[in-house]
């Protein structure tokens, strides 16, 4: 039962671990363009 609880949960904080990644990915990006200008 705990397992089924934890996976929803788990799923989520994956998708926002994946969202957090992608905005900090583009973050850099962006610094680095600011930098080679």
């Amino acid at each position: 039962m705990k397992i089924a609880i934890f996976t929803p949960n788990f799923e989520a904080v994956y998708e926002n671990s994946i969202l957090l990644i992608h905005y900090c990915y583009q973050g850099f990006i962006n610094l680095a363009a600011l930098v080679n200008i």
